[in-house]
């Protein structure tokens, strides 16, 4: 064999011994095994306690990667400072050590800091209790719902711990400080408008605005001082959205590093005045003229003025129908508010085509000069007291009408209770809103016939209580996000209206009931009397951009009028009848809302008992 194959025959007996070696190496590797598992350091928590967590077993193949996973599983029981593993081997035995560090026993708990739990309350919640040892993973639930305590009533806290200093380390001593986070500073931000000069160069910036800032400030709870808390920042968001004077609302909060916030109240005003002239139809009075000139921001006060006239071309005694009305929202540092209107108007109580639209006897209204004094909230309670007077006429009766004429005046008392918890006013999502109303007065008439009534004192009582329902979860939690995601999502809306009059009272001061405004599907003022009652329901849901269109169902009545009431109508040889008992008049439809800057235009079809008939209103129903 010469020296060329001898070299190759060398070469290949040593790869073959490399090849050997690769697959000998890790048989070896894997023949190591477990011969013990040793706890080490563990002094009140018991060795089972350990090993229920611990994977590697005697016999087992040792395997690094998993003995590294049984240290972490010791690591999340929670009840040691430091936990490390070692192997000590011998042969192809090898013993696996962990060396626990315990954390000490909780000697005091010391709670400090917070203004809104009083520290017995604290410790009650808390999982870790004084003479324990120290689990850190019961201390991080406790920690979760200590934060949990303020989140659920809108505050916000930092906590602070001393487990890495010597008094806990050492002498088991918990301190938990609460730093909870404070208003510093409240700021308005307004759209910034140029100045320039002749030459168009910008002299400087200024605000735009019409609104004072004190009628920002005045609606605000959260001030500089107070807790900062996030249901408080949704409330104010929300009183500033109701006062209808902003397009754009955006509040900005910022935490300093002393845990003081900074919100800034970003702010667009829309357009709050208005002057408009027109004509319209009305199922009451047909063709109609009208003309006003209001502004519900009046000077950039919050103060509300309004100024209205208008003509129909059916019935009537030739006079237009006049108003004012004045609203201060704050005539008193304590938030009372003052409405007063004093009005020359007609009411007309019946649309034309109640009998024959031929028949110009069929006019009935009501010539009402007066006035009304509301305030809100007097002697910091959360109700609202009125005056009512008017000196009411009724010029027109249809021919052949039983029951006697009557004029005279009117002066009425009334304290209404406002209970409110709906999310926004003008498209509300959730919430309810509740109206107890009663008013005691009296009239005194200057016509009464014979058979007619003859009213002294009486009481009207209404109840007019709505609750509104989102089919759809609102994943957003903070405004103006929130806002904008409810007016994209369908509802449910219940309206319950009922009332009573005790009393003898004029046919004009009973309850009427039907039209757009209550009852759909039927005459405007269909029903009438001492009593009434109304059920609605209302599904709602957003179709395109401001359009959402609505199913509904109606059901009301009103009855129990004066027997000399009920007549009316029976001369004409209508079907339009009244009754003395209650009847169950119920009607379905469906209908349009598009918002607009005048506000909502409400178009409804209903068909009840009578037929159907379609309203068109501005305004939502409830």
């Amino acid at each position: 064999m010469n020296a060329f194959a001898r070299g190759w025959q060398t070469l290949g007996v040593t790869l073959l011994l490399g090849a050997f070696a690769l697959v000998l190496a890790p048989a070896s590797a894997q023949s190591v095994r477990v011969s013990e598992i040793e706890i080490r350091g563990n002094q009140k928590i018991n060795r089972e306690s350990i090993l229920t967590v611990i994977s590697t077993k005697v016999g087992d193949e040792l395997a690094p990667e998993r003995v590294e996973r049984d240290k972490l599983a010791i690591e999340n029981l929670g009840w040691f400072l430091l936990v490390n593993q070692s192997f000590l081997r011998q042969g192809n035995m090898a013993k696996v050590v962990f060396v626990v560090t315990e954390y000490p026993a909780v000697t005091q708990l010391d709670i400090r800091g917070s203004t809104l739990f009083k520290p017995d309350a604290l410790r009650a919640a808390f999982k870790t209790k004084v003479g324990q040892i120290f689990n850190r993973v019961d201390w991080e639930a406790d920690l979760a719902a200590l934060d949990k305590m303020y989140t659920d009533k809108g505050y916000q806290a930092r906590f602070t711990v001393n487990l890495d200093q010597t008094e806990f380390l050492q002498n088991g001593v918990l301190r938990i400080e609460a730093n909870e986070l404070k208003v510093g500073s409240v700021k308005i931000k307004w759209p910034q408008r140029e100045i320039k000069d002749k030459k168009g160069n910008v002299i400087r910036t200024v605000d735009s605005h019409k609104t004072k800032e004190y009628v920002v400030r005045r609606e605000l709870t959260l001030t500089p001082g107070a807790l900062f808390n996030q249901q408080q920042l949704t409330r104010d968001y929300r009183t500033l959205t109701n006062l209808g004077y902003f397009e754009t609302i955006n509040p900005n909060v910022e935490v300093a590093a002393d845990l003081s916030l900074t919100i800034t109240w970003e702010l667009v005003e829309k357009r709050t005045g208005q002057v408009s002239v027109g004509a319209g139809y009305s199922p009451r009075q047909q063709l109609i003229g009208r003309g006003e000139l209001s502004d519900q921001n009046f000077r950039g006060k919050g103060q509300g003025v309004s100024v209205s006239a208008e003509i129909g071309t059916f019935g009537g005694d030739g006079a237009p129908s006049a108003e004012l009305q004045f609203y201060e929202p704050w005539l008193t540092k304590d938030h009372t508010s003052m409405t007063v209107s004093v009005y020359n108007k007609l009411i007309y109580r019946f649309s034309r085509q109640l009998q024959n639209i031929n028949n110009n006897n069929d006019r009935y209204f009501e010539r009402r000069v007066g006035g009304q004094f509301n305030f809100g909230r007097p002697f910091r309670l959360p109700i609202a007291l009125g005056l009512r007077f008017e000196n009411v006429r009724t010029d027109e009766l249809p021919q052949g009408v039983a029951f006697p004429r009557q004029d005279g005046t009117v002066i009425a008392g009334n304290i209404a209770r406002v209970f409110n918890t709906r999310d926004y006013v003008n498209n509300p999502t959730q919430g309810h809103f509740v109206r107890l109303t009663t008013e005691v007065g009296t009239a005194s008439l200057n016509n009464v016939a014979p058979g007619g009534v003859d009213p002294g004192f009486c009481g009207k009582y209404l109840v007019d209580a709505r609750r509104y329902i989102a089919l759809r979860r609102i994943k957003a939690t903070r405004d103006p996000e929130r806002e904008q995601e409810a007016q994209k999502t369908p509802i449910i809306a219940f309206r319950l209206l009922a009332g009573t009059v005790t009393g003898d009272v004029p046919f004009f001061e009973q309850f009427f009931l039907g039209g757009a405004e209550t009852l759909r599907g039927y005459l405007e003022d269909r029903f009438w009397g001492k009593t009434m009652f109304l059920g609605s329901i209302e599904y709602r849901r957003p179709i395109l951009n401001r359009i959402t269109g609505v199913l509904f169902v109606d059901v009301g009545d009103a009855f129990g009028s004066d027997g000399s009431f009920r007549v009316f109508g029976q001369p004409f040889g209508t079907d339009f009848r009244q009754h003395g008992g209650i009847v169950l008049n119920g009607s379905v439809g469906f209908g349009l809302r598009v918002v607009t800057p005048i506000g909502p235009i409400r178009l409804d079809f209903g068909y009840g008992r009578e037929g159907g008939r379609t309203h068109f209103n501005v305004g939502n129903t409830f």
